[in-house]
């Protein structure tokens, strides 16, 4: 069974039943379906966070990206693509889905010895 959710263009998105990543917002889940949105995830608001404000700042960031350059198919920076609905209601956003080392990882005086030679420097 999947979580389905709407785009407010009216596409619908499955995302995976189980978010793979969570915080104090909310979670991020990976997207099913349609396969053209494979490379992107879905964050879904806890439903104490979906507020009105956080509606419209969501919306006004969708609509003004900065103008950011891809290199080798990466994105220098996540930005919010488009806004979810569940049942009519805002929920979340798409983004890019971004891999690589857990940010956390990074932030250790020594770098953890799974760590290949390239984050060395």
């Amino acid at each position: 069974m999947s979580k389905v959710v709407k785009l407010k263009n009216g596409i619908t998105l499955k995302l995976e039943i189980r978010p793979f990543a969570s915080g104090g917002e909310g979670a991020l889940y990976k997207i099913i379906e349609p396969s053209s949105y494979k490379m992107q995830v879905a964050k879904i608001y806890a439903p104490e966070k979906r507020t009105k404000e956080r509606e419209n700042k969501t919306r006004f960031l969708a609509e003004n990206p900065p103008q950011l350059q891809i290199n080798a198919g990466h994105h220098s920076v996540i930005w919010i693509n488009q806004l979810i609905y569940e049942n009519e209601c805002f929920c979340g956003f798409t983004m890019p889905l971004a891999v690589g080392e857990k940010l956390e990882l990074l932030c250790h005086n020594k770098l953890p010895k799974m760590l290949n030679s390239d984050w060395d420097k």
